[in-house]
């Protein structure tokens, strides 16, 4: 029984460090609604993370292991967490990059005219 739950434990451990080594070096890159001064509406979140993470590196994790050491609430490089497992750890690059947003006045709306 103990040696089953050691060898649980050990298969975890070696699926953390597999998915640290697919994010390791790389940049996560976030698209987002931000004005011209590059102050983001809103803030990244956890959850906006972990959805790229699945788009980008199609890696799943829960958004409890993701931690941002700060709040990221304009365009620009981030550093972020994954706290995967007790003995697995890693650090990431995030970048969030502003979407280019049509302004109004470029809107033709059919019908209105």
């Amino acid at each position: 029984m103990i040696i089953a739950k050691t060898m649980l434990k050990q298969r975890r451990l070696d699926e953390y460090r597999e998915m640290a080594a697919k994010i390791e070096g790389k940049t996560l890159r976030i698209g987002v609604k931000a004005g011209t001064t590059g102050k983001i509406f809103g803030s990244v979140t956890s959850v906006q993370i972990a959805n790229a993470l699945k788009e980008q590196f199609d890696l799943e994790l829960e958004r409890k292991k993701i931690h941002l050491p700060e709040e990221v609430k304009e365009v620009g490089t981030y550093t972020a967490e994954l706290h995967l497992h007790k003995g697995c750890t890693l650090k990431f690059n995030l970048n969030c990059y502003r979407n280019k947003i049509i302004p109004k006045s470029n809107i033709f709306y059919k019908g209105f005219i």
